[in-house]
């Protein structure tokens, strides 16, 4: 049987039971990193599996020797440094493996620093996208920016602390105070600490060094954007945007001039059109 284990996103004492008991009932555990692996199975008095490697460079050939694992009845598990393994982490390969060799796995729940974040935050909860680490590529930043303008609810990136600084500069110049932000550091260890507040407010703290920028961070944003339903368009005044302009292009004007969802604009504006072919 194949393990996918959550590991403690830092405090050791978060790891669940099953995932004790499954660390000591398999006979390998593959971790991204085998020094830290091996500290967290000394905190919990551990002597045992062997430890290997399991990395982005070695994962399809490592996945193929899992399988073989598997076939051949041996348990193995696999974690990750921190949280459950196989998001923004190896894995993904050996998991298509089980599937398409109809080999069973089992997924032990866990610490998450995505829905931990999020709860910290104190943004909305009930929609939210996690899109991994904040992108490096300009395209890619600018369709970023997209996501989180045309998104109602939150979302969540990893990012880096060199990177830190730069990127919140970058969400500020292309988002100004249209989102609220959480930046949540060392979560469930001993330096923790949750910063809440604008865009702006938060530049300044770090330009200012308020911010310490070490450690595990991860980004929550909400974007103020009102839906389409709390603006005063009316189907008139959307039928004059119509006659000028095709729907998509009629969206992105309102979008520039009101900051109203694309999206629900979009949807407004195509319900018109159809009810008048």
């Amino acid at each position: 049987m194949l393990y996918i284990i959550a590991a403690p996103i830092g405090n050791t004492k978060d790891i669940s039971l099953r995932s004790i008991e499954a660390i000591k009932s398999v006979k390998y555990i593959f971790a991204e990193d085998t020094r830290k692996t091996s500290r967290l199975l000394s905190e919990l008095s551990i002597d045992k599996p062997s430890i290997r490697t399991f990395h982005e460079h070695n994962e399809n050939e490592v996945s193929k020797k899992i399988l073989s694992y598997l076939i051949d009845d041996i348990d193995v598990g696999i974690m990750s440094d921190a949280g459950t393994p196989i998001i923004s982490d190896p894995g993904f390969p050996l998991i298509k493996l089980c599937i398409e060799n109809k080999m069973p796995f089992e997924v032990l729940p866990g610490a998450s620093s995505v829905i931990t974040a999020l709860v910290y935050s104190g943004l909305p909860p009930s929609s939210f996208n996690f899109q991994g680490f904040f992108p490096k590529k300009s395209k890619v930043k600018d369709k970023a920016i997209s996501i989180i303008n045309n998104f109602e609810g939150s979302t969540i990136f990893f990012e880096s602390p060199k990177r830190l600084k730069t990127t919140i500069n970058f969400l500020h110049q292309k988002l100004g105070n249209n989102c609220e932000i959480a930046i949540c550091r060392e979560m469930t260890k001993k330096f923790q600490s949750i910063k809440r507040g604008s865009l702006k407010k938060i530049a300044q703290e770090l330009e200012n060094d308020e911010i310490t920028c070490k450690g595990e961070i991860v980004i929550v944003l909400s974007s103020k954007r009102d839906s389409v339903k709390n603006f005063s368009l009316s189907e008139e005044e959307g039928k004059k945007f119509l006659k000028y302009l095709s729907t998509k292009e009629a969206s992105k004007l309102i979008y520039d001039l009101y900051g109203h969802n694309k999206q629900s604009v979009y949807k407004f504006l195509s319900d018109i059109s159809k009810e008048n072919i």
